[in-house]
Parts: C-alpha cells; structure tokens; sequence
C-alpha cells in the first residue's frame, strides 16, 4: 500500500510540474475586481436643516423635513415626548453627555448619529431661544379633596 500511494504522490508531482513547464496549468477564473460600495456622504447640518420658526420651536413643535428630526422621533421619541425634549436649552458636549447616558439606558445610536443630534439639538433649542411658558391647568372639582 505504501508503495502505491508513493507512485501516486510522484505521479501527481510529475504531472504538475509538466503542465507548469508547458504552461498549461489550470487555473481558476481571475474575479472581475468590483469597487465597493462607497459610503454615503455624511449631510451637513446647515445644509440639511431649513430656516426654523423660533416661535414654534418655543412652542415645542419638531422641525420637519431632516434627517436629525427624524432621528430624534425615532431614537428619542420611543421612551420621550417632543416636549421632553424641546424644553432643554444645552450646548452640544451637554447633549452629547445626556445622549452618552441614554446610550446606557438602551437608547441605540451609531457615533455619527449621536453627534448629529447633539449639535441638532443644541443649535435648534439653543440657549438663547426663549423658555416656554408653563401650561396652568386647572384642576377639576374634586380633584385636590378640598371642597369649592
């Protein structure tokens, strides 16, 4: 058995050799070289966020129309509501640490869109907007156990 197993590996040796020598080895299929898929340009705030109502943004109402509003109804807007979110005026490394602490929270962000949001959120309720107005709402009678 050793024998034949010998014959065979210098058979297959010697044939290999030939056909390199002769130049008629086989070879497979070169793959036609594809370029990959280019990464989608990042968009730049400014460019992508439309002149914003101050006044409506005051009122707590999301801007529509980008790609950093739909962010913050999707990421943001499955545990908060919009006003949750528009009564805060915070720098942008202040977002960034409140959107760090969601993170750990569950919240699921890439980098790229927590740094999007980040300066979204600080350049659209921005420190010098003005403070919303609290909502007095009248209890109904009854409500608060003292009689009218």
């Amino acid at each position: 058995m050793i024998g034949a197993c010998s014959v065979r590996l210098a058979s297959a040796t010697i044939l290999a050799l030939c056909c390199s020598m002769a130049g008629c080895e086989r070879s497979a299929p070169t793959p036609t070289p594809t370029a990959p898929a280019a990464p989608p340009a990042p968009v730049p705030i400014a460019a992508a966020t439309p002149p914003l109502d101050d006044a409506r943004l005051v009122a707590g109402e999301l801007p529509d129309g980008t790609p950093q509003a739909a962010l913050l109804r999707t990421r943001c807007g499955v545990c908060h509501s919009a006003d949750y979110v528009t009564q805060q005026r915070l720098s942008a490394a202040q977002w960034d640490k409140v959107l760090a602490k969601m993170e750990k929270w569950g919240a699921s962000l890439t980098p790229d869109e927590r740094g999007q949001l980040a300066t979204f959120l600080a350049t659209t309720w921005r420190a010098d907007l003005a403070e919303r107005a609290p909502t007095v709402v009248v209890a109904p009678p009854g409500a608060t156990g003292s009689k009218p």
